[in-house]
């Protein structure tokens, strides 16, 4: 943990804001193209959705039983995958692997320890990896906690931020940065308005299935930064 604290810095605007600072930089015309780029995209979407929902309706009763997304029988009981579609230990590793190969630096997620529902690892330098678990095991929510005193080492919040955002990237494998970045975006606007109010603040943004969130207790000087699946 201590040598990522040394570097996160210089790293996290490369991994996790680069998305922000290219809306930031960008031009008129790039501008004008991107929304153009993103315009034509959501029409193709539309079409092939038209086009897909005709095909559907052709579809045999038994075929359309049998392509029902996401479910299957546990003890006789059918129920929809609202989880991440890994275990703790599973997310764990993923984590590990991603710090390891972009910081060079070493962490031990994957030996966390589910108890009962949930799961609850010390990072070190007050920093807690939370999360809960589904009755099959699956982890349905997972976030980054720490408290923030007067005048804190800012490098242990940049940490914290590194770690929520190599753990986005982990749950949106085909999500660019830009993507990504709206994660980025939420935090540091809910903690501009916590500094200017002194009030709780609370966000939320959806990516695909999952919903990503922060709470900044500005009278208790906790942060957390986390994500659950919307349907659990």
């Amino acid at each position: 943990m201590k040598k990522i604290l040394k570097i996160v810095a210089i790293i996290f605007a490369l991994i996790f804001g680069i998305g922000l600072i290219g809306l930031a930089l960008e031009t008129p015309e790039q501008k004008a193209e991107r929304e153009a780029k993103a315009l034509q995209e959501k029409q193709n979407q539309s079409t092939k959705i038209e086009n897909d929902g005709e095909q559907a309706k052709i579809i045999e009763s038994k075929e359309e039983s049998a392509e029902v997304a996401q479910t299957f029988e546990i003890d006789g009981k059918s129920d929809i995958q609202a989880n991440f579609g890994m275990t703790p230990q599973e997310l764990g590793a993923k984590i590990d692997k991603k710090t390891s190969d972009e910081l060079g630096a070493k962490t031990k997620l994957a030996t966390v320890q589910t108890t009962g529902n949930s799961f609850i690892f010390d990072l070190g330098e007050g920093v807690f990896w939370t999360g809960n678990v589904d009755e099959h095991g699956m982890v349905s929510a997972s976030s980054y906690r720490m408290t923030v005193k007067k005048d804190d080492d800012k490098d242990r919040i940049t940490a914290m931020l590194l770690l929520v955002g190599l753990t986005a990237q982990i749950l949106h494998p085909d999500k660019d940065s830009e993507e990504i970045g709206k994660i980025a975006k939420m935090v540091s606007s809910a903690t501009t308005k916590a500094l200017q109010t002194s009030d709780a603040v609370n966000d939320s943004i959806l990516i695909d299935d999952i919903k990503h969130y922060v709470e900044i207790y500005p009278s208790t000087g906790s942060i957390t930064i986390g994500a659950y699946h919307k349907d659990q």
